[in-house]
């Protein structure tokens, strides 16, 4: 897990610069889960960039408390995916 805080007066691209680098802290070859608060937001808005199938996936509407959980993460997961197919 790599938490990535974003400032106020931070840039676009330094914020981008910021989910790259944790994305690639964090990736063992098997694929990164990004969580991020709310759709629609800046954090979820910049990693959705970084979307790409079977590598990085971005899952919105986490509440913080809960992403420290990696139970309740694998759960959301779940549900998404299936839900979806």
């Amino acid at each position: 897990m790599c938490p990535v805080n974003f400032e106020p007066d931070e840039s676009p691209d330094d914020s981008m610069k910021k989910v790259a680098a944790a994305i690639q802290r964090v990736s063992r070859g098997k694929g990164v889960l990004v969580l991020t608060d709310m759709f629609g937001g800046t954090p979820s808005n910049l990693s959705l960039s970084f979307l790409e199938e079977g590598k990085v996936e971005v899952l919105t509407g986490v509440q913080p408390a809960h992403a420290y959980t990696p139970d309740y993460a694998a759960k959301q997961w779940q549900r998404t995916f299936r839900a979806g197919a």
